[in-house]
């Protein structure tokens, strides 16, 4: 992705416009529907939503190769079925087919014919992930995987791993969309349970993000400042605690 297009999503993104544009090969380009909370919730309904969110990892996992050619043919076709749903729901688009022999999807935009191969249905699916704050779908290499390079690494995993064993040990709950929702409008200045519903999944997960880093931020350095962290062994700077930083 270049620079040019990655701000472009990026100020898409922030400003919640109504369709975020998604550049294919070959020049082309067609607009994702970036929905608001309250279409979310009141108009798709958010189970059904949340099937939406799914469908672009139908198509990650192989076959097993003990199934029979009328098992696969079934999935294959459950798959390509859930595929155009999905491109009928969020691609702004007239109709949608799909070329068996090709095995290609074709968008019919007005009087264009625009066709999908698996490199597109890739593109259209990391925009739309990105769109949804859905991440890429690969989980960060946990503490219990990470191989320490020294002893004093060892000893920092050891102690981490232990952390976050009793951190475990006391969690009642988890954040879900209904709990960053309620937790944001109980925190933050402007929004309120009335207009929270203007935003768009991207805007209330940054916006979550960046209150929680503004938290961090002000605790770590009140712990600094009042010497109860060690800025030589941490090798932190409090200068360079900003929850302003574009991530």
């Amino acid at each position: 992705m270049s620079e040019q297009e990655k701000e472009e999503r990026f100020w898409q993104l922030t400003r919640g416009t109504e369709w975020i544009t998604v550049h294919l090969r070959k020049e082309r380009t067609i607009y994702i529907r970036n929905f608001n909370l309250g279409y979310i919730f009141d108009v798709m309904g958010f189970t059904q939503y949340m099937t939406m969110c799914s469908i672009p990892s139908y198509g990650d996992k192989p076959i097993p190769e003990e199934w029979s050619d009328a098992d696969k043919e079934q999935l294959n076709n459950e798959i390509v079925f859930s595929y155009a749903v999905f491109l009928k729901t969020f691609v702004k688009c007239n109709d949608v087919q799909y070329n068996p022999q090709k095995k290609e999807f074709v968008l019919i935009v007005d009087d264009n014919y625009i066709v999908l191969n698996d490199s597109d249905m890739n593109k259209i699916f990391e925009v739309f992930r990105e769109t949804y704050a859905l991440g890429n779908g690969k989980d960060n290499v946990p503490w219990s995987n990470a191989k320490p390079r020294n002893k004093e690494d060892e000893e920092f995993l050891r102690v981490m791993r232990q952390a976050k064993m009793k951190i475990d040990a006391k969690k009642n709950g988890k954040h879900t969309i209904d709990s960053i929702i309620m937790g944001v409008t109980a925190k933050h200045q402007s929004y309120n349970l009335f207009n929270i519903w203007d935003l768009t999944m991207w805007q209330l997960m940054e916006t979550h993000s960046k209150m929680y880093g503004i938290d961090n931020a002000y605790f770590t350095k009140l712990g600094i400042y009042t010497g109860n962290i060690d800025t030589k062994k941490s090798k932190i700077e409090p200068n360079e605690l900003s929850w302003s930083v574009r991530d």
